[in-house]
């Protein structure tokens, strides 16, 4: 559900039991829409381990000595 406080549009969903209720950070309705739609996909990815593969860190030992170098 999309709705407006001020000139800035909001969003309003429930995913797995929990209430969402997020600003857009945007006064367009559009783009609001699409914020909504790319926050709940995000959620429905990590809920069913979908994520995108991070690079795992550097050991600090080692970030020290490529930066010695």
């Amino acid at each position: 559900m999309l709705y407006r406080r001020g000139k800035t549009w909001w969003y309003k969903f429930e995913f797995a039991g929990l209430p969402f209720r997020e600003s857009a950070k945007t006064k367009s309705k559009e783009l609001a829409r699409r914020a909504e739609r790319t926050r709940r996909q995000g959620l429905e990815e990590s809920y069913n381990g979908i994520l995108h593969e991070r690079p795992k860190p550097i050991l600090f030992a080692v970030a020290g000595e490529e930066w010695v170098e």
